[in-house]
């Protein structure tokens, strides 16, 4: 298979899902959006995952790139290429499908607990999840669903996960994180954080994540091989 990532930050390497593709021996390609560079033909890829970002999808005005990303996301999706949304990887998976992505009553930062739907038991890539974990959450906005689309997954306070069909699939979390991508996100966008009910600061992060990074990374496993197949 020909994974293709599209990345809008310099600390949105594809992590634990790279790792995993790699060891399956997929053709790995990327585009880094945030350098300029230009997309690639939806020829090229079998799979394309959209990682994670400090903007938002309605930034269009401040990032030229976004509107052409939509447009080839949405043509990806019609061609029946598996599309995986990370973060904000699924806020603009969201919206390139017609669905309303903007502010989330409430930012999530840090260690989070995400419940599943009782729809998540009728997908297959979510098959070893337990009906609730902890997930690595930062963001800021939060998407309706898409037409369509099934609600899988989500938090207090939004929704975390959706599918449309069984080749495409959007994660508010990042279910991806592993402890050098952690450390990057925090090193980039950590300095910032106010702690509240539902953000930790950055020590707290990072000190919690030998907890629950080898289970967060035992799910992503078990989601890659049952979706991207």
């Amino acid at each position: 298979m020909r994974m293709h990532f599209l990345e809008h930050a310099p600390y949105g390497g594809g992590a634990y899902i790279e790792q995993w593709a790699v060891e399956k021996g997929f053709d790995i390609s990327r585009t880094k959006l945030h350098e300029g560079e230009a997309l690639p033909s939806s020829r090229e890829y079998d799979a394309l995952v959209l990682m994670g970002g400090p903007m938002s999808v309605n930034d269009d005005f401040k990032y030229p790139w976004l509107k052409a990303e939509k447009e080839h996301i949405s043509k990806a999706v019609a061609q029946g290429r598996h599309v995986l949304g990370l973060c904000f990887g699924a806020q603009i998976l969201a919206q390139a499908l017609g669905a309303w992505v903007g502010r989330s009553p409430l930012p999530e930062v840090g260690w989070q607990t995400v419940q599943l739907t009782p729809y998540a038991s009728c997908t297959r890539y979510l098959a070893d999840f337990p009906p609730e974990f902890i997930a690595l959450q930062w963001h800021y906005d939060a998407f309706e669903l898409p037409r369509h689309a099934v609600l899988l997954a989500e938090s207090g306070t939004c929704a975390q996960a959706f599918a449309l069909g069984e080749q495409v699939l959007g994660l508010q979390f990042h279910l991806e994180a592993t402890r050098t991508s952690l450390e990057r996100l925090v090193a980039d966008l950590g300095g910032a954080l106010i702690p509240k009910a539902t953000v930790q600061d950055a020590p707290t992060i990072l000190n919690l994540a030998d907890e629950h990074l080898p289970t967060l990374n035992r799910l992503c496993r078990s989601l890659c091989d049952r979706f991207f197949r």
